[in-house]
């Protein structure tokens, strides 16, 4: 059974998010995620980084507010004709991940697809939710972005389930550039561009492991196979 997505527009979820990535700047340097998917885009928020939390909130809430009182029609059709999209490709998808994951059931979730001003897209494992861009200068980009984070929530299912020690928090960091890896072979994969017709856009500092995967898998490898390989391959360290 495949799950269904939800797809949401939520100034919580917006406000959430940025107040999250303020937090953890706090302990472990988010300056690159914070200049990227938001100060870029609204540089009147540079500033919150060096506010207490409750004037940060204050101001990236009057921020989303008045950008979704300006873009609300578009937000919505966006959403709409988005949500269409995935449906058509969507019966593609999961047979897709049938083949890549050898028919392994869906984790249970939540699936809700937020759609974001911001320009960055997290996903939350514990609920299977994430967000993603209602408008991209890339065409197909929020499909791309949707089928980035459905991948994941697969990935790390059958890595747990498969590899056990990986649920060790030491790996955190590993199992995050294996994941990224194991989608950009897949999802750059001329199989993929046939469909979606969009490559998803590469971390430059996963661009070397990314070679030495390509070079040892065949054109439809399987999970197993990625993952049997990427054990097996030694040079790939912890990012």
């Amino acid at each position: 059974m495949y799950p269904e997505l939800k797809f949401i527009y939520s100034k919580r979820k917006d406000l959430e998010i940025f107040l999250g990535f303020i937090e953890t700047n706090k302990y472990f340097d988010k300056s690159e995620d914070l200049k990227i998917g938001f100060f870029s885009i609204f540089p009147e928020l540079r500033d919150t980084e060096k506010m207490a939390t409750e004037e940060a909130k204050k101001k990236a809430q009057k921020i989303i507010d008045k950008e979704y009182s300006k873009k609300k029609k578009t937000i919505e059709k966006n959403l709409k004709k988005i949500k269409a999209d995935w449906q058509k490709v969507a019966p593609w998808f999961y047979k897709e991940c049938d083949r890549i994951f050898e028919s392994q059931p869906w984790p249970e979730g939540k699936y809700i697809a937020y759609t974001t001003i911001w320009g960055i897209y997290p996903r939350f494992l514990g609920d299977k939710t994430f967000t993603f861009p209602y408008k991209h200068k890339l065409k197909n980009y929020p499909l791309v972005v949707i089928a980035h984070e459905m991948l994941h929530f697969m990935f790390y299912d059958y890595l747990f389930k498969n590899y056990p020690k990986y649920k060790n928090k030491q790996y955190e960091e590993k199992i995050w550039g294996m994941s990224e890896i194991f989608n950009a072979l897949i999802q750059n994969s001329g199989r993929w561009q046939r469909k979606l017709e969009q490559k998803v856009i590469i971390y430059s500092k996963l661009k070397p492991e990314i070679k030495k995967m390509q070079k040892i898998l065949l054109p439809d490898f399987t999970a197993k196979d990625f993952t049997e390989n990427w054990e097996k391959l030694k040079e790939l360290k912890k990012y």
